[in-house]
């Protein structure tokens, strides 16, 4: 309990940091359109270390509308990304065990439906103290892409 609360302080700090730094940004940045937002989106699913530490940067210094979900929604384990195509989505608060998750679009923030949960597979970041401050960054991402399981066919 004690650790999941450190966890989870851990994760709104660096949250808080990071959109704190990026509420002014530099003057040269511009805004991501809706196009774009999406597109950086679906980079996520497949991307390694480095290239979601530079899109969440990216998201972060966006000033689209729809970037404090998405980045909150990453925090909370709650951005998944659908297996058939890659789209990425936010999902409603729920029992981990649930055999559907509400689907959230991250463009326009409102419910599309729900979907199966072995059609969707969570897009994570780890955070934690034990890593704050570290080389690779306040955050580490453990998942390399869409579609890893863990053995035993349980997605994370």
């Amino acid at each position: 309990m004690k650790k999941s609360l450190l966890r989870l302080g851990a994760q709104w700090l660096f949250l808080a940091l990071l959109l704190a730094s990026r509420s002014t940004g530099p003057l040269y940045a511009q805004p991501l359109s809706d196009s774009g937002f999406l597109a950086a989106l679906g980079e996520l699913p497949d991307a390694g270390f480095d290239d979601k530490y530079r899109i969440v940067e990216q998201l972060a210094q966006s000033g689209h509308p729809s970037a404090r979900a998405v980045l909150t929604a990453l925090l909370e384990d709650r951005l998944y990304c659908r297996t058939q195509d890659k789209k990425v989505f936010l999902v409603k608060p729920g029992p981990e065990d649930a055999p559907t998750l509400e689907l959230i679009d991250p463009l326009t923030l409102k419910d599309v439906g729900s979907a199966p949960t072995d059609t969707l597979d969570k897009i994570v970041a780890k955070s934690s103290a034990d890593n704050f401050g570290a080389n690779a960054g306040p955050f580490q991402i453990v998942e390399p892409g869409c579609g890893d399981t863990l053995a035993g066919g349980t997605r994370y």
